[in-house]
Formats: C-alpha cells, structure tokens, sequence
C-alpha cells in the first residue's frame, strides 16, 4: 500500500461517523412519508368510490350516508376500526379512526366526501412527530337528462373529480 499519504488513514471512517445519522434520518423519513403516501392514495380510492355511490342516492341523505359509510367500510375495513362523521377538519388523534365528512349541495347535484386519517410514525419520532394527517377529498356532480321517458341509472351523469389535500 505505498499510494496511501501520511496521516490519511482512517478518514473514511470519520467521514462515516459523521454521515451516518443523516443516512439513517432521511431514510426514516422516505419510509414514513412513503407510508403516508400509500394510506393517502388507499383513502383517495375510497374517497372516489364513496361519492360515485353516494351521488347516485343523492336525492335521499339518509341513503347517501348510508351508502357512504357503507363504500368506505368496504373499501378500508382492513384499516380502520372505528368510522366518525364528522364536520369540521379534525383529524383523529388514533390511527385506527377515520373521520369524515360528506356535504350535499342545496340544489342535490353535488356531493363532496372528505376523509381523514392520521398515521402513526416509526421513525420521525425520533424528532418528536409522533403523526402524520392525511386526507383525501371527492366531489362528484350529479346532472339528470330529462330527454328520457325511463328513469333508469342511464339518465344520471356523474363527472367525478378530486382535488389533492395534504
């Protein structure tokens, strides 16, 4: 080993020392963020089917919450224990609540669903974040052709979009 300066010996393993916490922090934050990311696109898809069903029952709330409650049960049972409707932007403090909340236009056309969801973190604790919300948000318009004499699910039109949310 002649290439080897003077006093050159060991510096990788100082320079390893030093870079070793940052290493460990950022992938702590890539796994918790990337499970947030997951349950956000789990309520997203649950959200979405939510509000196609609950749209189409529309003209009755008590079917629509119904149907609501109903889709994102069967959507997220393996999740969730415990389903809150709840107005407001509260999210639960345990990770195994949902809350959420569904708001039907004055004229019955629209119906927007909001989901939230805290996730617990395994590695963020580490500085004192012991949660991270998330939420995910559905609307869905509901348009009735009357050309039709048959009032059969044909004659509704459901343009269904939904916005990002933290």
């Amino acid at each position: 080993m002649k290439g080897h300066r003077r006093g050159q010996q060991g510096a990788i393993l100082v320079l390893t020392a030093f870079l070793l916490p940052f290493i460990i922090a950022f992938t702590g934050m890539a796994v918790d963020f990337g499970s947030a990311y997951v349950r956000r696109s789990q309520l997203q898809n649950a959200a979405d089917a939510a509000v196609l069903a609950g749209a189409y029952q529309i003209d009755d709330s008590n079917k629509t919450k119904n149907t609501v409650e109903s889709y994102l049960k069967t959507n997220l049972g393996k999740i969730y224990d415990e389903y809150t409707l709840q107005d407001g932007q509260d999210f639960p403090l345990n990770e195994n609540v949902l809350n959420y909340n569904y708001t039907i236009s004055d004229k019955k056309d629209t119906l927007d669903v909001t989901v939230r969801s805290s996730l617990n973190t395994y590695f963020l604790k580490l500085f004192s974040v012991d949660t991270i919300p998330v939420s995910a948000n559905a609307k869905a318009k509901v348009t009735i052709n009357n050309t039709s004499v048959n009032d059969d699910m044909f004659n509704y039109a459901m343009v269904a979009a939904h916005k990002s949310a933290s």
